[in-house]
């Protein structure tokens, strides 16, 4: 019995094509993952910093034993907007966290609070979203005067 006159790679060219059909979705999903956690990563970052450098710039006016407490958290305020803008984001997009303040100094605690919403596409593949990440980050810094 003759079966085929093909070599046996000849022959298994078919099978190759069907794993790479499989495969490859699989692989650039994950690759999706991997860039988009790293990109909302590199955010969470950034964000952190920006309110740990406004919480420092912030502190050094809070700390200012002539300035009354209005015009503490006023000047501590405009330091926040201050280190938003020389980030280069947007005040507006760059609200305070859920009660909405900014900033806030209660018993000798100055506390700087951002939140900026993640602008990121989700895949959903057989009910899993990819990247499943909250819809805002948030920053906190707590400095004690």
């Amino acid at each position: 019995m003759n079966r085929g006159k093909g070599t046996r790679a000849c022959r298994q060219g078919g099978a190759v094509a069907i794993e790479f059909a499989i495969v490859l979705p699989i692989f650039l999903l994950l690759l999706y993952a991997l860039v988009s956690y790293s990109v909302a990563m590199v955010q969470q970052h950034q964000l952190t910093q920006v309110t740990s450098e406004a919480a420092r710039s912030a502190a050094v006016v809070a700390s200012a034993p002539w300035l009354a407490d209005e015009d503490m958290l006023a000047e501590a305020s405009q330091r926040v907007l201050d280190s938003i803008e020389a980030m280069g984001w947007i005040v507006d997009e760059t609200p305070g966290c859920a009660d909405g303040a900014r900033v806030t100094i209660e018993d000798d605690t100055l506390t700087v609070c951002l939140e900026r919403s993640l602008s990121m596409k989700t895949l959903r593949v057989a009910g899993i979203s990819v990247p499943d990440l909250p819809d805002a980050l948030s920053g906190r810094a707590v400095i004690k005067l």
